[in-house]
């Protein structure tokens, strides 16, 4: 799964089900807009939305004041619950009173098996040293480290965990390496870190459409642009002298440089955006 939804349920004042509501979705940031119309029981989804947000969501009905919930965020898989209680629209009105509720669903019918999410929040605020997004798995309670240091999901290798971004695999298939994705065996990286948006990881998925893998499933989602400008720059070096303080460490050669920046924003505000992210690595190191 690449996306979240909205959903809930429309009532009239007296808690009756209205059917036949106008729901449109926006998302603030790019100008998305979606919609649906409540059924007859009132129950309403907009599904196939981007993660992050915030989104706005507006109802409206025939014969009833319009509502409107602000600061909606959208989770990965997730159905985040949006209701709307219409009050009768009157001819003239001083203030207009609006109920609604907004929740998380920890538990419920979206919640499909045991998962942890990794949120962009802690993709840009915890430290990593290699600067691989897999590392962050470490994060779900089902994951154990193992004395060499790699993340062991569910009791099982690391290398038999698959990883998903934006519904494709790259997984290393081959199993050389440390790291469960592909280019693990020269040290490389399937993504940069700084262009996934926020990703779960899933043990125990009902959905028929996550598979391949013994232990868990990462997947995640690549960030896009909005309708402002916003880039990063980073660059890291390390050489002999950060090693242990011992002659022939020191004396021996050694570097590491990594530097990357991202970039997105708009080309046509609210219809056309961009985002690119790039990252370089150069080492110098003595055989093993």
């Amino acid at each position: 799964m690449t996306s979240g939804a909205i959903g809930g349920l429309v009532t009239d004042s007296a808690g009756r089900p209205l059917p036949s509501a106008q729901i449109t979705v926006t998302n603030d940031g790019n100008g998305f807009r979606a919609s649906a119309v409540s059924r007859a029981n009132g129950k309403y989804l907009v599904a196939s939305l981007e993660p992050g947000g915030p989104y706005t969501v507006q109802a409206r009905a025939i014969g009833y004041a319009p509502q409107v919930t602000k600061d909606v965020y959208v989770t990965l898989s997730q159905t985040q619950a949006v209701d709307f209680k219409f009050t009768p629209r009157v001819v003239t009105l001083s203030a207009v009173a609006v109920t609604s509720t907004q929740q998380t669903l920890e538990f419920g019918p979206s919640r499909q098996g045991t998962q942890t999410r990794v949120s962009d929040t802690a993709l840009a605020r915890l430290p990593n040293l290699n600067r691989n997004v897999t590392d962050f798995v470490k994060l779900t309670p089902q994951v154990t480290v193992n004395t060499a240091g790699n993340a062991s999901p569910a009791g099982q290798n690391n290398r038999f965990l698959n990883v998903q971004v934006d519904g494709a695999s790259i997984a290393n298939r081959f199993g050389l390496g440390a790291s469960p994705e592909v280019g693990a065996q020269v040290s490389g990286r399937a993504i940069t870190m700084d262009a996934v948006k926020e990703y779960q990881v899933v043990l125990t998925p009902f959905d028929v459409r996550q598979g391949g893998f013994t232990g868990a499933l990462l997947n995640a989602v690549t960030k896009g642009g909005t309708n402002e400008f916003h880039g990063s720059l980073f660059y890291y070096t390390r050489d002999q002298s950060y090693g242990a303080d011992d002659p022939v460490l020191r004396a021996t050669p050694f570097y590491r440089n990594q530097w990357g920046a991202t970039l997105g924003g708009p080309i046509i505000k609210d219809r056309l955006h961009f985002f690119g992210s790039m990252e370089y690595q150069r080492q110098l190191a003595p055989a093993a």
